[in-house]
């Protein structure tokens, strides 16, 4: 039986609607041992690093049912997903984030985030 490889889109929505239901393993099913997420602190290589900042991200600011998030914007270009979005969370205000897929195989190769967080 053949596996269907999932394309930029549908993994970017799989991707925002784990995230929604704060599933990790979701989440982490998008990623690969060697995916990277680039964030303000670090380059974080590898599933562990990865499953490490989600947890942090769901127990913290993301929790879910406790932020409203808005997409602003979101375009794809073959293998590459570039999404602008802001939330009003719980502790503070996310006012302007973005964040670059660049999706190889149906799994999230790189993954880039900026934001700037507001707190209340």
């Amino acid at each position: 039986m053949e596996t269907k490889v999932l394309g930029t889109r549908e993994v970017l929505d799989h991707h925002i609607r784990a995230l929604g239901r704060g599933d990790v393993d979701a989440i982490l099913d998008d990623y690969t041992e060697e995916s990277v997420l680039m964030v303000q602190e670090a380059a974080l290589k590898g599933l562990v690093a990865i499953r490490a900042a989600f947890v942090a991200y769901l127990d913290g600011l993301l929790k879910p049912g406790t932020y409203e998030l808005t997409m602003d914007s979101v375009r794809i270009d073959g293998e590459v997903a570039h999404a602008i979005w802001h939330a009003q969370c719980v502790g503070a205000d996310i006012a302007f984030a973005t964040d670059t897929f660049v999706v190889k195989g149906g799994k999230i190769a790189l993954q880039t985030f900026a934001g700037k967080v507001v707190p209340h």
